[in-house]
């Protein structure tokens, strides 16, 4: 990342505008006949860019603002009925990933309930070298535990899974999308928009810093949170309890 714009932006611009998410942005007014849709997943496994997929392709669940961090939305007291009662939401949760309270708990478990579930799934050794690159390896020796605790949380809820080596690779998107119409019941639009592409940073900073400024008045919006490069995963068998049916 040799451009200083890309430098500057990659360490100043914030994921959490009020037009890109709430919290810190206030939930829509309208309420929508759409259910909620929970992208639920471990971090550094594509998080991000399966949200993308559905707002950038999905029309019916662009909000203002474009999505809801549930993690971040229960630890500030927000009213639980009122995210169940707008619905039509796309929810970013990395639940059990971080201390919650059995209140917190219960409320996951009032979502999930009502919510489509999603996941985008990444092998492990990939998983801790995102981490190390990331975060230079604090807490790569925390994963195992973490990723058995992830396990066994979500694999009775067997969420609709997604490769990340497939999410990130444009020759597989309208086959993915064509799936997310399935699951979620409702049309593409017509034009089929993929990953960001990897081949220029600066482009992909300033759509991330337009998304942070106007939201969904974007017609393709980038809500994704790091900037370094990935090299394509390779496709890799997932675990055992990732193993659904996915079709």
């Amino acid at each position: 990342m040799g451009n200083p714009l890309v430098r500057f932006l990659s360490r100043h611009l914030p994921p959490n505008t009020t037009k890109t998410v709430c919290p810190p942005g206030p939930l829509s007014a309208s309420a929508s006949p759409l259910p909620l849709v929970v992208v639920a997943s471990f971090p550094r496994t594509g998080t991000h860019v399966l949200i993308d997929l559905i707002l950038n392709n999905f029309p019916a669940y662009r909000r203002d603002p474009l999505y809801v961090n549930l993690d971040e939305y229960l630890r500030a007291g927000l009213p639980m009925d009122d995210l169940l009662r707008v619905g039509g939401y796309v929810l970013k949760t990395h639940h059990p990933e971080a201390t919650f309270s059995a209140e917190e708990q219960a409320a996951y478990e009032r979502v999930f309930q009502a919510a489509i579930l999603l996941m985008p799934a990444r092998p492990a050794v990939d998983v801790a070298r995102s981490y190390r690159r990331m975060l230079g390896g604090d807490r790569e020796r925390d994963l195992p535990s973490a990723l058995r605790a992830y396990e066994t949380f979500w694999s009775p809820l067997q969420p609709e899974m997604f490769a990340f080596a497939e999410l990130i690779d444009p020759s597989f998107t309208p086959a993915i999308i064509a799936r997310l119409a399935t699951i979620l019941g409702k049309p593409p639009s017509a034009r089929t928009i993929g990953p960001p592409s990897r081949s220029s940073y600066l482009r992909v900073c300033l759509r991330k810093l337009a998304t942070r400024l106007l939201g969904n008045k974007l017609s393709v919006v980038n809500t994704t949170v790091g900037f370094a490069k990935t090299k394509t995963a390779p496709r890799l068998e997932p675990a055992p309890w990732q193993r659904h049916e996915q079709g």
